[in-house]
């Protein structure tokens, strides 16, 4: 699975991307965001994520008043609900800031 982190979630965490296995990860099949994100905090020391800050990531498993402070998105498509939609090992996650308009 490639992970993706984009603008100040890229600062935040310290890297542009990684890849890591859902083997790697301890995974099967199919997960949501919530279940991966959950894993990565589990595999902080993995090689893939050993010089990361994941921290940022932690409101994914409790917004805020109902409002997302972090975006996802599968196979380039949003993630409505971090809880439901699939994630498969040939994924690509991405994370970044919600956007605001002016």
């Amino acid at each position: 699975m490639n992970i993706l982190f984009f603008a100040q979630l890229r600062e935040s965490v310290g890297l542009n991307s990684c890849s890591i296995s859902f083997v790697d990860l301890d995974l099967s099949g199919s997960q949501s965001v919530v279940g991966v994100v959950e894993a990565l905090y589990r595999h902080e020391n993995h090689a893939a994520l050993r010089h990361a800050d994941l921290s940022c990531l932690r409101v994914i498993q409790a917004p805020c008043n109902n409002k997302k402070q972090v975006l996802a998105s599968v196979d380039q498509e949003l993630v409505e609900d971090f809880t439901t939609r699939c994630i498969t090992d040939s994924s690509e996650l991405a994370f970044f800031p919600p956007v605001t308009g002016g």
